[in-house]
């Protein structure tokens, strides 16, 4: 039978991270608070043509929807499910330190395309990525021709400057 919970349960005490990293929704609403108001900055700058969006996301609506999808988006339901989760089922979600990191994973995705032009660099003059897409894998940025050449099979590898 379904157990429905009138209150949801009391926080794990933790006092790592303080109020903010408390609750899941408190970091990931700020956070999508002040993306939000950043992106509109950042989007009339490269709208504009003041600022280039970079070779990662191809032109300036590719920069524009990526950032809507997979920054703003995904921190106002990350901090949605991490509140109702926790009412809906009556367990506690990540806090403070866990919590804490699940956002800086978020903030690393909206940090990484920025730091594009410091990765090696490919034999096509594309930064090489640590995992590709498998065997016969076509990318439209490898183009020839007009049409995709194949990738090699991946290949992770891991290694110590």
């Amino acid at each position: 039978m379904l157990k429905i919970f009138s209150e949801p349960p009391a926080p794990a005490h933790s006092h790592q991270g303080g109020p903010l990293l408390a609750l899941g929704f408190r970091p990931f609403f700020l956070a999508a608070s002040l993306s939000g108001v950043l992106l509109m900055a950042l989007w009339l700058l490269i709208w504009s043509g003041h600022l280039d969006p970079g070779v990662y996301y191809g032109s300036s609506i590719g920069w524009h929807s990526h950032e809507m999808l997979f920054g703003y988006t995904v921190a106002v339901i990350a901090g949605f499910l991490l509140t109702a989760v926790r009412n809906w089922t009556g367990t506690n979600t990540p806090s403070g330190t866990r919590l804490g990191l699940l956002l800086l994973a978020w903030l690393a995705g909206r940090i990484a395309p920025a730091l594009d032009g410091l990765a090696p660099r490919g034999p096509h003059g594309a930064a090489r990525s640590a995992v590709s897409a498998g065997p016969g894998a076509r990318h439209p940025a490898h183009a020839v021709g007009g049409k995709a050449e194949e990738q090699p099979p991946v290949r992770l590898s891991v290694s110590a400057p």
